[in-house]
């Protein structure tokens, strides 16, 4: 699934959000500190998920695409299969910046993808406004960011 956003930011601004929020994550997942020079691609850590049913499990999460301030992808394995989440930046002329922020899942097996998808179908409507909702924070948490 995929959406896009025009935003009032900077690439830097946008990008700069995201490591943030990375570096937090690894933090609270490892407990180990860690600076934003640290978040390159081949960088991992474990990680303990629940998903939407409740159920809890372990991943490692690896950066598998981090290209400063364009492209910030992530990669979730766990014993289900892959989560890989993408975000991708293009400065426009007028000082915006178009934001598209993508999940692609990839199954382990065939009864999984076929249940994927099913209940993707489902939950497709939710998601894509969960995502957006998602972006529009983003760039009010820009824009709150450049007034104090």
């Amino acid at each position: 699934m995929k959406v896009s956003r025009i935003m009032n930011a900077s690439a830097e601004e946008v990008y700069g959000l995201m490591l943030e929020s990375a570096k937090a994550d690894v933090e609270q997942a490892t407990g180990k500190k860690i600076n934003e020079n640290d978040i390159k691609t081949g960088y991992s850590y474990r990680k303990n998920l629940t998903n939407r049913m409740g159920k809890e499990g372990s991943s490692i999460a690896t950066f598998t695409r981090i290209i400063k301030p364009r492209v910030y992808e992530i990669e979730f394995k766990t014993a289900r299969g892959f989560n890989k989440v993408i975000y991708e930046i293009e400065a426009l002329e007028n000082g915006q910046v178009e934001v598209t922020y993508e999940e692609v899942y990839d199954a382990a097996d065939k009864r999984q993808d076929l249940n994927y998808k099913i209940v993707s179908f489902f939950y497709n409507r939710g998601s894509k406004k969960r995502m957006e909702r998602m972006l529009e924070l983003m760039e009010q948490h820009v824009a709150n960011r450049r007034e104090s």
